[in-house]
């Protein structure tokens, strides 16, 4: 369908003032610098980004006062982590069916390794370590984010994973989770929030080769991932952990 060339104009205006709307709503939130590409409010941050900000970043879309969709995705440019938001009339297409068959199937294909190295993990477990429950918990969050979150176009986004014991911030080790995903592919902020559940409270995402507690060596690089890096692209490392279960008053 041909568009005339008075709406053209129109469109480009109210995406730039949904554009500076965002702008608004983030408030600075460690933002280093902000563009509006075609329909694509885009926004650069550090290397290294807490999912406490990432978080007041996705929350403040809700204030924006628009008739259009705005989603959100995270992804690595060079050495910066940026947060870009899609902003659309809300026509999209949908190939649901296909992608649930491939979801289901690269599930029951990771779900092996998963449950080897929980159980590697539980087998190294002493006094005053990790529970059996944080690793149950582990475990789920790792098989829901394999099997779920996907690039903006489906892509698979997860080079290698770990799970480890790790003393982190406290005297006792908890369980942590990190994940390295693919340079520069977009990943929706909101799948991530839902497939980390309990987790989504104290981590980072990062484009440097290591995060507190986790080495380069813990989460390596795939074959892929090697020769994107030669061309400067980072990965991105997402680092969380288990939070402590909460005691019940007595």
């Amino acid at each position: 369908m041909a568009v005339s060339r008075a709406e053209v104009p129109e469109e480009e205006n109210e995406f730039s003032e949904v554009h500076g709307s965002i702008v608004s709503g983030f408030g600075g939130r460690g933002i280093l610098s902000s563009v509006l590409k075609g329909s694509v409010s885009r926004h650069v941050l550090s290397s290294c980004v807490s999912f406490s900000e990432l978080n007041g970043l996705h929350s403040s879309l809700k204030s924006v006062d628009s008739k259009l969709d705005l989603c959100d995705y995270v992804s690595s440019c060079g050495e910066d982590v940026v947060v870009s938001v899609k902003i659309s009339h809300g026509h999209r297409s949908s190939n649901g069916g296909s992608k649930k068959r491939c979801r289901a199937e690269d599930a029951d294909d990771c779900s092996v390794e998963v449950e080897r190295k929980i159980s590697q993990l539980r087998s190294s477990l002493t006094s005053g370590s990790a529970c059996d429950r944080d690793l149950e918990v582990a475990r789920s969050i790792i098989a829901r984010f394999l099997s779920t979150v996907r690039g903006s176009g489906n892509e698979i986004v997860v080079q290698s994973w770990g799970v480890f014991l790790k003393t982190v911030d406290s005297a006792s080790s908890s369980v942590v989770i990190a994940f390295r995903l693919h340079a520069g592919v977009a990943i929706s902020l909101s799948a991530i929030k839902k497939a980390l559940g309990s987790a989504w409270v104290d981590g980072v995402l990062t484009t440097n080769e290591e995060a507190p507690g986790i080495s380069g060596l813990d989460v390596p690089y795939t074959s892929e991932g090697s020769a994107s890096l030669e061309f400067g692209n980072r990965s991105l490392l997402l680092v969380t952990k288990v939070p402590a279960e909460k005691k019940k008053p007595n």
